[in-house]
């Protein structure tokens, strides 16, 4: 539609960028907050083998089409096209190999639920393959980021390390303390259904997540991918 003359000039003016830009992170970081959700690190821990063989193989070979493609995409989008960013061929290339590799995992699960797949061997490697592809494919995601946005190797170090330094902390503090507080003073590890006062606190855990690792040099994603990951799932 940008093709239509005056068409991005009068329905997306300059100063209207920033505010669809701010919504758009908003969704991208619930979005990411709820595949989150969905990676059950035990279940991984059960079916480690089929995770780590199935899980791997599955996302090697269209990580390598990826790969393969890449260049074309790179010349035409970017070599081509004088006024876009610079930015280097290899991050540009893991990028286009994650997103072709990477799965659906919310889709995935409510098709195995649908077709009633979810307790049977076939839905158990499918679901522990696709757990363990999209953790794989949003940690590299998580690396070409930093990649992208870091000045040097000192740089791309730092950031690495105080991205793993925040996930030990929602991990471990941060974890048994949200624990601890909805066992102690709420009932929604029993009942399975959240109160108004847990989705709130989540909810800011979910956007302080997003913006620290937003201003160490991360997407804002990585943070709301990591606080779901660390929601306890006691009875669902």
């Amino acid at each position: 539609m940008g093709h239509i003359p005056n068409f991005t000039n009068n329905c997306f003016l300059a100063a209207s960028i920033p505010g669809l830009t701010l919504f758009a992170n908003i969704g991208i970081i619930l979005f990411l907050f709820i595949i989150g959700l969905e990676v059950d690190i035990t279940f991984i821990k059960r079916n480690l083998k089929v995770s780590l063989t199935v899980g791997l193989i599955i996302m090697a070979i269209p990580f390598a089409l990826g790969c393969g493609i890449a260049k074309g995409i790179y010349k035409t989008y970017v070599e081509d096209v004088p006024e876009t960013t610079p930015i280097k061929f290899t991050t540009y290339m893991v990028f286009i190999a994650v997103a072709m590799g990477i799965t659906a995992l919310p889709v995935l699960a409510r098709i195995l639920t649908e077709l009633n797949l979810i307790g049977d061997r076939v839905g158990t490697i499918v679901l522990a393959a696709g757990i363990m592809n999209d953790l794989t494919g949003w940690i590299l995601l998580a690396l070409v980021d930093i990649l992208a946005n870091a000045s040097d190797g000192v740089n791309t170090v730092y950031i690495l390390l105080l991205t793993l330094g925040w996930f030990l902390v929602l991990c471990y503090p941060i974890r048994l303390t949200l624990t601890y507080v909805l066992k102690r003073y709420t009932n929604d590890l029993s009942t399975g259904e959240p109160s108004q006062t847990s989705m709130m606190i989540i909810l800011v855990l979910v956007f302080v997540s997003a913006f620290y690792t937003d201003i160490i040099g991360v997407h804002p994603i990585s943070g709301a991918f990591m606080a779901g990951v660390i929601i306890p799932r006691d009875n669902g």
